[in-house]
């Protein structure tokens, strides 16, 4: 199917070349040319050279340790999320974990229902006293956290039951693995109006082919706000930086996943791999994980 797709859009771009060269205006179509060419690359990547890491980890032998994963929910405002949200985390196949929801200072219900749901099952829950934004939210959380892994997910999402147990599949997989992110989709985009499906269909573009195509170099721009585990020795080196992020002297609140990522990558992979490649150790402050 992915050779057939090639195939189409392959014969689409020759006749586009074809006309836009020969028919139209010869600048206008070297100008088309380049941009499709590299639009037709990303599409050669994300099918023929990205390969799916949690089917790679099923060729290995993996730890029977089952290392604690803390769960990160940021959440401001969202009383009609915010129970499926935790719930689905509850819901989880992977059992070793702890969840804790950071309540950034609701004006809504989202404050009583967390509470009550607190009551009802083993979730942490921080109330912030004012607003901080989704940093610093976070940042409350992995100050008390246990966890080896960091899975930070948004408060309108819900995770597929066996999404946190593939994850650590994958970390297990790959020691020098420093983040895994995963494929997004909108809900109920099938049985949804136009603009829900055009919205998933540019989700599906989004992770399955740009971020494919990043993937297949080991390498991403942005690791997904939506859901991404991080490992704890990657980033809690960088948590308080991320936290206070500036910009033109004010405190900084976007860029939240990009900024997080760039640090994973910067961090680059453990001393010890390294050494084992024949590498050099690293200085101090480098000896992180940081293949995302």
């Amino acid at each position: 199917m992915r050779y057939l797709i090639l195939v189409a859009i392959g014969a689409v771009v020759a006749i586009k070349f074809y006309l836009l060269i020969f028919v139209v205006d010869l600048f206008v179509g070297l100008y088309s040319v380049t941009t499709v060419s590299v639009l037709f690359a990303v599409l050669l990547f994300a099918f023929l050279k990205f390969k799916d890491p949690y089917l790679g980890a099923q060729g290995k032998v993996l730890s029977n340790e089952k290392p604690v994963v803390t769960v990160i929910v940021a959440v401001k405002n969202e009383e009609g999320n915010i129970r499926d949200c935790v719930q689905a985390i509850l819901n989880s196949t992977y059992t070793n974990r702890e969840i804790i929801v950071v309540n950034d200072a609701s004006t809504d219900r989202t404050a009583s229902i967390l509470d009550e749901m607190r009551h009802e099952s083993d979730i942490k829950v921080i109330h912030m006293s004012k607003n901080v934004g989704k940093k610093k939210a976070i940042k409350a959380a992995t100050d008390i956290a246990k966890g080896e892994i960091f899975v930070m997910t948004d408060s309108d999402i819900t995770i597929y039951p066996d999404a946190i147990e593939k994850t650590v599949e994958i970390f297990q997989s790959d020691r020098t693995i420093g983040a895994v992110t995963a494929h997004g989709r909108v809900r109920g985009a099938s049985e949804g109006n136009a603009l829900k499906k055009i919205q998933d269909v540019w989700y599906d573009g989004q992770y399955r082919i740009l971020k494919g195509m990043e993937g297949s170099f080991s390498s991403l721009t942005c690791c997904s706000g939506a859901y991404t585990a991080y490992k704890k020795a990657a980033v809690i080196q960088y948590m308080d930086r991320w936290a206070n992020d500036r910009f033109a002297g004010v405190n900084f609140r976007f860029c939240t996943d990009r900024l997080m990522t760039s640090f994973v990558l910067a961090s680059g992979p453990p001393a010890e791999e390294r050494a084992g490649r024949g590498g050099k150790k690293p200085p101090s402050g480098c000896d992180r994980q940081g293949r995302s």
